[in-house]
């Protein structure tokens, strides 16, 4: 009896397909090689006495694609893709940059809590008007109004507090350089909980990041940097401030395993306003409304709108959807936009190092996304 031979088609790296397996070129002249090589195969069949169909063989490698090349592969995992939800945090960072120079205006006109009162009343209103209007459940569950009430209050009165009184005892380098740790204390707690996996390509990511920030505040605040008897108290508030930072992103992110984004930052406001108006009862007391000039209630509307409702919408739907270290590597972009801002409109001096510092930010975000 005659023994059927089949041929194989030899593969680029010089193995050998099964038989009746489709194999895949790499490029066109690996195809037309794989077509000759059949051909081959037919004619020694056809010599030996084996029937092969060529109509079956030149089918086969019809169906045959090319690969993209190694170029366009090494590319595309190189470069993650960008998101909504990049473009969306991005925003964010973008309006609380801007907010330093609308918020350092507004705080030469009025208390600083009256301020923050009337910028929370806004942007807790328009999140109300969001939320109603998206048909989400708006009460929270029993267990869940104590916990919200908590964040609200670290956020609001903690915060603030430790972060207000640590910028009056210390230099604004001080507290910008300190402040920019707190995506740091994030990995920290991730690590030592768990809570997140995270690579090694991430945690070089958050300190080339960081390492950007500091290398933008000294130069521009070159002879501000300094630490001693004189600071040491408000480096010490800004530093407890820049972990409870840390520490909100993670109970946020808590609450919203059982909430929505929505309802989260909602009730967060909500709260958070109330525990404002507390604060800023006594200056509400002795206030001179006429402070509140047209130009004056449209920057403090800018600053509701953008920077507390909009910006921390997105800033918690990424909490939520890729995670804390992710999102917070973003805040390192801050002080980058806010010395932009203020080169432009308030006229502060340009610095090359600005630009040194913002490409180090960038590829720390790179680093931390493509993990």
């Amino acid at each position: 009896m005659k023994r059927l031979i089949m041929t194989r088609a030899r593969l680029p790296d010089g193995s050998l397909g099964r038989p009746g397996a489709h194999v895949k070129s790499r490029s066109e002249g690996q195809r037309h090689d794989l077509r000759n090589e059949s051909r081959m195969g037919l004619r020694l069949s056809s010599q030996i006495g084996v029937k092969i169909s060529p109509n079956s063989v030149e089918k086969s490698m019809a169906q045959l694609k090319p690969f993209p090349s190694n170029l366009s592969v090494t590319l595309h995992r190189a470069l993650p893709q960008l998101t909504l939800q990049d473009g969306l945090l991005l925003l964010a960072v973008t309006c609380w940059g801007i907010n330093f120079v609308v918020v350092k205006a507004a705080v030469d006109v009025l208390p600083p809590f009256v301020v923050n009162l009337v910028r929370f009343s806004i942007g807790t209103l328009l999140v109300a008007i969001i939320l109603v209007r998206s048909g989400e459940p708006v009460l929270l569950a029993r267990d869940q109004w104590l916990p919200m009430a908590g964040v609200a209050f670290l956020a609001n009165v903690v915060y603030q507090a430790l972060f207000t009184y640590g910028l009056r005892n210390t230099t604004v380098a001080n507290n910008v350089l300190i402040l920019s740790t707190g995506p740091l204390w994030v990995v920290v707690y991730n690590v030592l909980r768990k809570q997140e996996r995270i690579a090694r390509g991430g945690v070089i990511g958050v300190l080339v990041a960081l390492s950007g920030v500091v290398l933008v505040v000294v130069s521009r605040y070159a002879g501000g940097l300094g630490l001693g008897g004189s600071t040491l108290l408000g480096d010490s508030l800004t530093l407890c401030a820049s972990i409870a930072w840390a520490f909100n992103v993670v109970v946020t992110r808590h609450m919203m395993r059982a909430n929505s984004v929505l309802a989260t930052t909602f009730w967060t406001f909500a709260f958070g306003t109330f525990f404002q108006a507390l604060v800023a009862f006594p200056d509400l007391i002795h206030l001179n409304w006429s402070l509140l000039t047209p130009g004056l209630l449209a920057s403090l509307t800018f600053s509701g709108v953008c920077a507390i409702a909009l910006a921390n919408l997105a800033w918690n739907r990424g909490i939520k959807h890729i995670g804390m270290t992710r999102t917070s590597v973003y805040a390192n972009l801050q002080p980058i936009i806010a010395a932009s801002t203020a080169i432009v409109f308030l006229r502060e001096p340009f610095s090359p190092w600005l630009v040194v510092g913002t490409a180090l930010v960038l590829v720390g975000l790179w680093l931390v996304r493509r993990r």
